[in-house]
């Protein structure tokens, strides 16, 4: 598989792919965890999100039976990507999900 270079560029395109194919698992240390694969890259990446932070959001809506969990997604692969700068990881591409819980 062809890498692509480092761009970091927000895509609400890419994140509303990611919202539509990512799934949830849970995972260590009480976080549930975001995966799928990077729409731009085609790498594995993941979001991993605190379970203390899901319950303070299901609190804030009681009694409507679903909250939205507003987070920001960026690719964070262990693939290579030309110009990445040095301590980050993915190919640059990120975006705001406004997720159903």
């Amino acid at each position: 598989m062809t890498s692509v270079p480092y761009e970091e560029e927000p895509d609400d395109h890419w994140a509303q792919e990611v919202a539509d194919t990512f799934q949830w698992r849970p995972g260590p240390g009480g976080q549930w965890v975001f995966e799928g694969t990077c729409p731009f890259c085609h790498h594995k990446m993941f979001r991993a999100i605190s379970d203390a932070v899901l319950v303070d959001d299901l609190r804030a809506a009681p009694g409507a039976g679903t909250a939205t969990l507003d987070i920001l997604v960026s690719c964070n692969c262990r693939g290579e990507h030309a110009g990445c700068p040095e301590g980050k990881s993915g190919c640059g591409r990120y975006g705001g999900l406004k997720l159903e819980l």
